[in-house]
């Protein structure tokens, strides 16, 4: 058995083509020496677009009445392992906001 296996969580889309040789060595000494015989397998390597990972700190957080601003998480990450350039964010308050 014979595999392919490309580590690139982003690789060059397109084909591979993958050779395949093997030789006599003419052991018997019959003929004219060695012969050889070829054969090509071709893969077509297609890329898969992998979600961006939000993570956050997690831990509880707690805002006092009338306290200053309160840092919401400063260990947030962002990350896309097959893109380095992020696109857009956003950031939203999903319950309990009041207007002032």
């Amino acid at each position: 058995s014979v595999t392919y296996r490309n580590g690139s969580e982003d690789p060059t889309e397109g084909e591979r083509a993958i050779g395949f040789t093997v030789t006599d060595g003419n052991s018997d000494d019959l003929g004219d020496g060695a012969l050889s015989a070829t054969a090509t397998r071709t893969i077509e390597v297609s890329g898969v677009n992998d979600a961006p990972v939000v993570s956050v700190d997690g831990s509880e957080l707690t805002y006092a009445e009338g306290a200053g601003a309160l840092a919401i998480d400063t260990g947030l990450a962002l990350s896309d392992i097959d893109d380095e350039y992020m696109t857009g964010a956003t950031v939203e308050i999903t319950g309990g906001f009041e207007s002032a």
